[in-house]
């Protein structure tokens, strides 16, 4: 899987890739790596909730128990929300994905608690703060420690080429400027190297998720 080469995606090239003994290397626009879809973090993100969901309803026996309802919330965060949010700390995520995501998660919620869509219950849990406050801590930690091969790439920036009409890409950068409201690459690296700093913001997100 390649980036910044005109025509990706879909990728284009006149030669193959191949290795020193001449084997050629099938070229991909996204591959699936430690259970996570690498090139499109929207794709990851529909993946994820189509195996919450399942896994949620694989367990309707406990959901509809007498279960204690803190006893039954710890164990819907160790299984559907954990599935939910699997490889969260990487996606780079729209206001549009926050909102689905947000509204899966109050769904799923709802199911746990016996509560029926038709009582009109509209109050959304905001996941995507949580996943928010995960992904500043493991961008911040990856930055301040420049032995790790993540700390070289993490303030990339991709530079997509020639593309149609429409809105661009949101990268991993933009997610995070949104995070913090940085305005630029540069400050956003300034925040991330003064720890105090950095933790107001973590902090900041696990405030704003009702489940901290």
């Amino acid at each position: 899987m390649t980036y910044n080469i005109d025509g990706h995606p879909p990728l284009v090239r006149h030669s193959p890739l191949s290795t020193r003994n001449g084997t050629v290397l099938e070229q991909k626009s996204d591959f699936k790596y430690l259970g996570s879809w690498v090139g499109d973090s929207l794709k990851d993100i529909k993946v994820r909730k189509g195996l919450a969901w399942k896994a949620l309803n694989g367990m309707d026996r406990i959901w509809k128990s007498n279960m204690n309802p803190g006893l039954k919330k710890r164990f819907f965060v160790a299984t559907v929300e954990s599935i939910l949010i699997y490889g969260c700390e990487s996606w780079a995520m729209t206001g549009a994905m926050e909102k689905s995501l947000n509204g899966t998660y109050t769904c799923t919620l709802h199911k746990i608690q016996n509560v029926h869509w038709s009582s009109h219950t509209t109050n959304e849990v905001a996941i995507a703060d949580k996943i928010a406050a995960k992904r500043l801590q493991l961008a911040g930690h990856c930055h301040r420690h420049p032995e790790l091969s993540t700390q070289k790439v993490l303030l990339w920036e991709p530079k997509h080429g020639q593309r149609g009409k429409g809105r661009p890409w949101t990268s991993y950068v933009d997610t995070l400027k949104n995070d913090t409201g940085a305005k630029s690459t540069s400050e956003l690296a300034s925040l991330m190297e003064d720890r105090d700093v950095w933790r107001s913001h973590v902090h900041a997100h696990w405030v704003a998720s009702s489940l901290k």
